[in-house]
């Protein structure tokens, strides 16, 4: 009796899984998944390229004060 509901269950549950697989949608699925992963590939790129200009700004905003700090010293004197 438990041989035959063990056996049962596992019929009906690779039924199941096999009805899922065929699934067109699980194809459209999988093409969205893929598409998802390039689009934060191209934002985490964009994100790293921002970064980097961001640093630079800081950069130079940070020379320029300090060209203005040397400046302004100067006519105080």
């Amino acid at each position: 009796m438990f041989n035959k509901k063990i056996i049962f269950i596992t019929t009906f549950g690779l039924f199941l899984l096999s009805s899922c697989a065929k699934n067109p949608n699980m194809n459209k699925i999988s093409y969205d998944v893929q598409d998802l992963k390039y689009k934060i590939n191209q934002i985490s790129s964009d994100i790293n390229h921002i970064q980097s200009d961001v640093n630079k700004a800081k950069e130079e905003a940070e020379r320029a004060n300090n060209r203005m700090d040397n400046n302004t010293r100067y006519y105080r004197k």
